[in-house]
């Protein structure tokens, strides 16, 4: 006789106990005198309720997860090397598609009791058959990678996103390119782009790293070649080339020539082209290069591509990102009435004259430095209201918060900041005794400030830019008197050269640079000025341009969009709210309202 026969023969026995609680089901579920079913109807409606099924699921997979720990009804076996896990088909094929297939279709493996899973990670199979059960996983740095590959492989894609919201929230410069290289042999291709857009946003950082030094050329060449890389000017990609191909120049000097054709010289400084590409003679010892330096110097005797036969190359083609920004930081400063020093931080959007408060800096900071490195807003120094400070805070857009980084070596206020070959430099400033001329600089790989050569003067209130390759500490106060001189800061060798003074002292002065010249805006010579003057690097000479509207010092500037912006600042009498912008091509200034009347503030793009 068949077991389903017996089965049918056999009557259940229950007990007192039982029979009671037989007799109450029955009784719950007859109709009431009137003929409705109201308590039915009402447990009906409880059962369809989210919040029910999600209570009545929850209470299953446990059930299920108990009987899978005490290997209870389990009908298969995943067996992988020497290790053996049981589980029970119906939940592995309801959460991978994989094991579904396996299960339900016309592969041997449906009637096996045990499937061999070979070349897959036997822990990381394990918690992949955990999660099917609980719906979690202990996701560590270490277990990622297998675990990813393994929930990728089942098709587990509940999981498979886990994994790639951990590695996102991981990302930095030394492992983005490689996190990309992963997610895409592993079909995660949102996970790529973003890991890619990381690498593109923190080009500088990221390309002075080992992983970028071993990245194959079809990796580089696809990198370098974008238009939207995180980059001030061409030099820094061109930089990146170079540091690639002396990695291991005996294996990669043959690829010289297919690398240097997506690096744009024509858009590099005449200056850059002569001293660090022509006079070191790694890239044009090559004779496949020498006609890339012929177009660049054609385009620099003749910059209007209309008139240039290489009007169509790509190489004339600037990226998308030089030198632009989406925002301008407005950090801390200084109000009126009173001088009070703040701590709030504005974000202003020039193209739709909108200004957002974003998070406020830890400590209140006036005469502060500030700068964006890698995507990173640094406040360096400053005073607040009391004594010079060395604390440096940096500001995550990503995560609207800020955190304390190492602090410098020196209290500085009325300080300089700016960037160099992907570090920090802070110059001059005051530190509650005397006017400073060290220079100390910030590594944020290694996250220290070390000393370099002091300048020639000391200065604080200086306006300080960086232009082909070197920093400028413009003017500033020497602790007697306002400052005309202009230093320039060679990294290599580490010194100091003076070039030539502007044509009026100028202390609390805004310096930005535009069209590859230094603008130097405004300042205090003895009263708040509203004249504008520009340094040539390549004549060493200053010229006049057109003065702003109103005098204004203690101001901020930045490039946006090829467009320079002076923000807020003092006319000598009232501290300003309001914003000039000059127009290169027009050579005119036009007005745009902000939001706090502010002076001696932090300003970026």
């Amino acid at each position: 006789m068949s077991d389903l026969k017996q089965m049918k023969m056999i009557s259940p026995v229950f007990s007192r106990n039982d029979m009671d609680f037989k007799r109450k089901i029955k009784q719950s579920v007859m109709p009431t005198k009137g003929g409705s079913c109201r308590s039915t109807m009402s447990e009906a409606s409880e059962t369809g309720s989210l919040s029910h099924r999600l209570r009545h699921a929850q209470s299953i997979l446990t059930a299920l997860e108990n009987l899978r720990k005490r290997e209870e009804l389990c009908d298969v076996v995943l067996k992988i090397s020497e290790t053996e896990i049981k589980a029970h088909r119906v939940i592995l094929a309801a959460v991978s598609p994989y094991f579904n297939v396996m299960f339900t279709g016309d592969l041997a493996e449906s009637k096996k009791n045990v499937v061999e899973l070979n070349n897959l990670d036997a822990s990381a199979v394990s918690i992949v058959v955990e999660f099917a059960y609980v719906a979690q996983a202990n996701i560590t740095t270490e277990n990622v990678e297998s675990l990813l590959t393994v929930a990728s492989f089942l098709q587990v894609q509940c999981l498979v996103e886990k994994c790639c919201r951990f590695l996102d929230r991981k990302l930095q410069p030394s492992n983005c390119l490689g996190i990309r290289r992963f997610a895409l042999m592993n079909g995660c291709f949102t996970l790529g782009k973003t890991a890619y857009q990381y690498a593109m946003r923190h080009f500088i950082q990221t390309t002075q790293l080992e992983e970028f030094l071993q990245c194959s050329l079809e990796e580089v060449l696809e990198l370098l070649s974008e238009d939207a890389l995180y980059v001030r000017h061409e030099e820094e990609v061109y930089e990146a080339a170079v540091r690639w191909l002396r990695y291991n120049p005996g294996e990669r000097s043959e690829k010289i020539p297919m690398l240097v054709e997506i690096i744009r010289f024509p858009l590099m400084a005449w200056e850059f082209l002569v001293t660090r590409v022509v006079d070191d003679g790694f890239i044009t010892s090559n004779s496949c290069t020498s006609h890339l330096f012929e177009e660049a110097r054609t385009f620099h005797l003749n910059p209007d591509p209309s008139n240039n036969e290489v009007r169509y190359a790509s190489r004339l083609r600037p990226r998308k990102l030089y030198g632009q920004a989406e925002w301008i930081y407005v950090v801390g400063g200084e109000t009126s009435p009173g001088r009070q020093t703040i701590k709030s931080v504005t974000k202003i959007n020039p193209s739709s004259s909108m200004w957002v408060e974003v998070c406020p800096m830890q400590t209140p900071r006036r005469g502060l430095g500030v700068a964006i490195l890698d995507g990173i807003l640094y406040a360096i120094g400053g005073s607040d209201g009391i004594a010079a400070l060395n604390e440096v805070e940096s500001y995550d857009p990503s995560l609207d918060s800020w955190a304390t980084t190492t602090s410098m070596i020196e209290h500085r206020s009325s300080l300089g900041v700016c960037i160099l070959d992907g570090f920090l430099y802070a110059l001059g400033g005051y530190n509650g005794q005397t006017t400073l001329n060290s220079v100390e600089k910030f590594n944020p790989l290694t996250r220290e400030w070390s000393m370099v050569t002091a300048m020639n003067t000391r200065r604080s209130m200086l306006g300080v830019a960086s232009l082909n390759g070197r920093l400028y500490a413009v003017g500033g106060y020497d602790g007697i008197s306002d400052l005309s001189s202009v230093e320039c800061f060679i990294s290599q060798p580490d010194i100091w050269q003076q070039v030539a003074s502007m044509k009026t002292p100028r202390s609390m002065v805004g310096v930005a640079v535009l069209n590859r010249r230094l603008f130097v805006v405004g300042g205090c010579n003895k009263h708040s000025l509203e004249s504008v003057e520009t340094y040539n690097p390549d004549t060493d000479s200053w010229t006049i341009v057109a003065s702003m509207k109103q005098p204004r010092s203690g101001v901020g500037t930045c490039v946006v969009d090829g467009l320079l912006y002076v923000v807020g600042g003092s006319n000598g009498m009232d501290y300003l709210n309001s914003i000039e912008v000059f127009h290169s091509q027009t050579e005119r200034w036009t007005s745009a309202n902000f939001t706090i009347a502010r002076r001696r503030f932090g300003c970026c793009s």
